[in-house]
Formats: structure tokens, C-alpha cells, sequence
């Protein structure tokens, strides 16, 4: 999963999914921008032709993350 928690209001719901999906014993791997960086703006981003265009963000604190981690079964 890269770069797709900061778009999420609400990260159950792709948790609860890939909990689902996963083979016992599977990893999931998460890469995306440190919440930190997305409460200061950080952000996906590109321009077009009119300017540039962001994306929604949400902030997704370290520790509710790994307790909502942890509801899913994620170690």
C-alpha cells in the first residue's frame, strides 16, 4: 500500500480488507508520508495546465494507526 493512507478519511475499512486478502502469515507493507509532515501540508500533488492540484489528506496519528492495526490482526 504506498502513498494511499493520507487519502483515506477512515483506514478500517482498506485494513479490514487487506486483513481479508492476506494469506496467514502475510505481510503488508505500508509506505506513505509520515503523518507529521502531512499535519505541516505535506501532500500528493501535480500540476496541469491550470495550476496545481492537491489531493484530500487526512492525518493518521502513529499510535491510533497501530492500535487500528492491531484490531485487524497486524502484528
Amino acid at each position: 500500500v504506498v502513498l494511499v493512507l493520507e487519502h483515506l478519511a477512515d483506514v478500517a475499512p482498506m485494513l479490514a480488507e487487506a486483513a481479508r486478502l492476506l494469506r496467514p502469515g502475510g505481510t503488508l507493507r505500508v509506505v506513505d508520508i509520515h503523518p507529521d509532515l502531512v499535519a505541516q501540508g505535506t501532500g500528493a500533488h501535480f500540476a496541469d495546465r491550470d495550476g496545481e492540484v492537491h489531493f484530500a489528506r487526512f492525518v493518521h496519528a502513529l499510535s491510533p494507526l497501530r492500535t487500528t492495526l492491531a484490531a485487524h490482526g497486524f502484528a
